[in-house]
Formats: C-alpha cells, sequence, structure tokens
C-alpha cells in the first residue's frame, strides 16, 4: 500500500503551531514549571494525488494557474530530528527563561536586600540622629540644670556669706557692747571702788582729823578751864546744886571779848564769881596758837564758848 504524500504538511503545520505557542508563551512572560515531555509520534499516511482536468472556464473568465505541484516527502528521520531539535530549543528557552528569572529573582532578592540594607542604614541613622538629638537635648538639660544648681548653691553661698556676716558684725557688735558695758561697769566699780575707799580715806582722814580736832579740841579746853578754874573763887554762899551758864566770846588772839550770863545759878554773888574768873583771865594765849594752825576749828568751837560753873566742878 503507498503512503499518501499529505502528512507533510501536516506535520509542518504541527511543528509550526507548536513553536509559535512555545515563543508565544515566552513572549508573554509564563513561567510554567519546565518538566520535559515526549510529543506524541505523527502519524504519516500515504496518499496518492490524483491529476484532475479543471473544469473548462466560462467565457469572459481568466483560465486558472494549475497548483503547484507538492514538494517531495520529508524523511521521517529528518522531521524526528527536527521535532528533537524544537523540543531542545524549547528546552533551552525553557532553562534560559528560567535562569533569566532566577537571575532577576537574585537581582529583586539583592535589590530587596539593598532596600533593606538601605532602609536599615536609614532606620540606623534617624536612630542615630534621634540618640545624638536625645543626648544633646539630655547634655543640655543636664547642663541647664547644673547651672541652675550652681546658681542656686552660688545664692545659698552668698546668701550663707552675708547672714554669716551679718551674724558676724551683730556677735561683734554684740561683743563690743558688752565690752563697753563691761568697761563701763568695771569703770563703774573702780570708781564707786575708788569712792569707796576714798570715802573710807576721807572718813578715815575725817575720823583722824575729828580724833585729832577732838584731841586739840579737849587739850584747849582743858587749857581754857585750867586757866578759868585757877581765877575763881566761889563765894561762901555757892551750894552744889547751884549751876551758872555763861557766854564768853573771844577773837584769835585769844582775847576776851565779852562775858555774859545765860543762865543763872540764882544766885548772884555765885553768877559774878564765874563772870570774875573769865575776866580776869583777860586773855588765853594758847589759842592764838590754835587759830593759826586750824582757824576753823577756832572759829566753830573757840570763838564763842558756853561755860557751865558748878561748885563742884567747871565744865565746857
Amino acid at each position: 500500500m503507498r503512503r499518501s504524500g499529505s502528512g507533510y504538511p501536516t506535520a509542518i503545520l504541527i511543528s509550526l503551531l507548536l513553536h509559535g505557542g512555545v515563543i508565544a508563551l515566552l513572549v508573554s512572560g509564563w513561567h510554567p514549571e519546565f518538566k520535559p515531555r515526549q510529543l506524541p509520534q505523527s502519524t504519516y499516511m500515504e496518499a496518492a494525488l490524483l491529476q484532475m482536468d479543471a473544469p473548462p472556464s466560462p467565457p469572459g473568465r481568466k483560465q486558472a494557474k494549475p497548483a503547484p505541484p507538492s514538494p517531495p516527502r520529508p524523511d521521517p528521520a529528518e522531521i524526528q530530528r527536527q521535532q528533537q531539535a524544537a523540543r531542545d530549543k524549547a528546552a533551552a528557552a525553557q532553562a534560559a527563561k528560567e535562569q533569566a528569572a532566577a537571575k532577576a529573582a537574585q537581582q529583586k532578592a539583592a535589590q530587596q536586600k539593598v532596600a533593606q540594607e538601605k532602609a536599615a542604614a536609614e532606620k540606623a541613622a534617624a536612630e542615630k540622629v534621634a540618640r545624638e538629638k536625645m543626648a544633646r537635648e539630655k547634655v543640655a538639660a543636664d547642663k541647664a540644670a547644673a547651672e541652675k544648681a550652681a546658681k542656686e548653691k552660688a545664692a545659698k553661698e552668698k546668701a550663707a556669706k552675708e547672714q554669716a556676716a551679718k551674724d558676724k558684725a551683730a556677735r561683734e557688735q554684740a561683743a563690743r557692747e558688752k565690752a563697753a558695758r563691761d568697761k563701763a561697769a568695771q569703770e563703774k566699780a573702780a570708781q564707786a571702788k575708788a569712792a569707796a575707799e576714798q570715802a573710807a580715806r576721807d572718813k578715815a582722814a575725817a575720823e583722824q582729823a575729828a580724833a585729832v580736832q577732838g584731841q586739840m579740841i579737849a587739850t584747849y579746853g582743858d587749857y581754857v578751864r585750867d586757866r578759868i578754874i585757877s581765877n575763881w573763887n566761889r563765894p561762901p554762899s555757892a551750894r552744889r546744886d547751884m549751876e551758872a551758864v555763861l557766854q564768853v566770846r573771844l577773837v584769835p588772839t585769844g582775847q576776851v571779848m565779852g562775858v555774859s550770863v545765860i543762865r543763872s545759878s540764882g544766885d548772884p554773888a555765885f553768877d559774878q564769881s564765874a563772870v570774875n574768873a573769865v575776866q580776869q583771865v583777860g586773855r588765853f594765849e594758847r589759842l592764838q596758837e590754835l587759830s593759826r594752825k586750824d582757824p576753823l576749828l577756832f572759829e566753830r568751837t573757840f570763838r564763842t564758848l558756853t561755860l557751865t560753873f558748878r561748885p563742884e566742878d567747871l565744865r565746857l
């Protein structure tokens, strides 16, 4: 039996369709998982082309050209070789596509990694900037706090120094006032002591002077009494209970300037005997010596004498 020659065009058509589909898939970006598969073997049929006479062309119409003769029938081995070449080409294209996809994926991963690293670097930089900003703010805050603390400390120290100066001035003033009071008290005590000592000395001097004056008064009084008694002649009418008081006026020379009875004894003879006794003395010479030594004592004691006469004695 003879195979028909119409199987050759069918195989070529199928091959062209397969190549076109693969190319279309590659162009469209479809990336199927590559699994090599065996294409089914084409069934070739042999047919005989019979030459048929063309019908006569109608009048007025061109006669159609006769169809070209069919190409010679291809060799089945050649067809298998071409099919295998097509499969190899498709596999190579698929491998290239997968390699390109892998490379694109690697590039994309690298780009993503770069982007991630860039984002991480930017984030780290931003965090670093934030940390540096926080650090600067903290440093500024610490500095401000330190300056504030320093100012407060300086103000406290200044206030403490001023208060210490005031306290020191107050203590010094108090010390000066106390010293002044103590000095015044000491001076007052010294003055009081000096006054007391002076008073004691004055008292002692006065007592001594009084003693001296008393001694002088006693001495000069005894002198006056002795002089008068030596000149007194008692009358026979004198009695023990009689008493005559005379007042005698003298001058610094001791001269008697006057005698008067300031209280009578009741007996004129007794009174007159007393007056005569004073007048007979006339002048007390030693009283002139006293008036030169102590005029004040003479004036106070002997300028005017009060004499009391009794029959048994004579008293100044």
